[in-house]
């Protein structure tokens, strides 16, 4: 049987995810429900105090190495949060292959969409306004996509994913 906390962490990243695409912006009530739910999923999955403090050390060095990026106009606000909030879920011993998947999604995800920013506007365009924006605002990219992939990726190997 599936804990309902264990499918919080999949649902946020989607909602992120589509969020990030659209506006360009990953509401703090997203981060704020990882973040306050993570506790109950890790007692609920029975993890121990130990594994949990090595998750909140993880997920504080990932948001101040994330600041860092912040500060170097690398990574949006949003991002930094929503990354050290899914830290926790991913844990301290999956944190860095959780990242390398992020950045090559990342990489990936940033050359489709400077390609797509390169094409004309097509007329489909036309009725979806986020799709304009997203096609015209050349200055950022909605990372969150990157984030929420790599953890979808790294999920099933979490403590978190219980069938």
């Amino acid at each position: 049987m599936i804990a309902i906390t264990s499918l919080l962490f999949p649902a946020i990243l989607i909602a992120a995810a589509v969020n990030d695409v659209r506006e360009f912006k990953i509401p703090n009530r997203l981060v704020a429900v990882l973040v306050v739910a993570w506790p109950l999923a890790a007692v609920q999955m029975g993890l121990g105090l130990d594994v949990m403090i090595q998750s909140m050390i993880a997920a504080i060095a990932v948001f101040v190495l994330g600041f860092g990026l912040y500060a170097g106009r690398l990574l949006g606000a949003g991002d930094v949060k929503l990354l050290a909030a899914a830290t926790l879920w991913v844990g301290a011993p999956l944190v860095f292959p959780f990242l390398v998947k992020m950045a090559l999604v990342g990489a990936v995800f940033a050359f489709l969409l400077l390609r797509f920013r390169n094409m004309p506007l097509l007329m489909v365009e036309a009725y979806y306004p986020w799709l304009t924006n997203l096609h015209e605002r050349r200055d950022a990219i909605p990372y969150g996509v990157a984030i929420a992939i790599a953890g979808f990726i790294t999920w099933p190997h979490t403590a978190f994913f219980a069938f």
